[in-house]
């Protein structure tokens, strides 16, 4: 995978977002902590985070969400091909897509991961 900037993450975010493309998310974190889930780019706020839904915009919350906070502190921001994730970062299902949205937060080494295909 290739760090990117996160301007760019935004603007691959802003696609997801408005192209309403699915995609497959998996947050993991090193206390062992793991959500994976189906859904769609609801909202992204410096505010209010990124807004992952199982419905789409606009989040129907019995449905499912997760919310994931990038913007703002320490987040590295990678991008490659699904194949490149590294095993640790991957569910124990296999992901769904080709591509693969991956943020890293080196403080508490959470990941979240978002497998898509454009």
């Amino acid at each position: 995978m290739s760090q990117i900037q996160q301007s760019d993450a935004i603007g691959l975010l802003s696609k997801l977002l408005s192209e309403r493309i699915p995609l497959q998310v998996f947050f993991a974190s090193p206390s062992g902590t793991q959500v994976s889930m189906s859904g769609f780019v609801d909202s992204m706020t410096r505010d209010n985070g990124l807004v992952i839904s199982a419905s789409g915009p606009p989040v129907d919350v019995a449905r499912g969400y997760v919310n994931f906070f990038p913007f703002g502190r320490n987040c590295d921001f990678w991008y490659g091909d699904k194949r490149e994730v590294p095993a640790e970062s991957l569910p124990s299902t296999e992901a769904r897509g080709d591509s693969a949205l991956m943020f890293t937060l080196p403080a508490s080494g959470e990941r979240f991961v978002l497998f898509f295909t454009i």
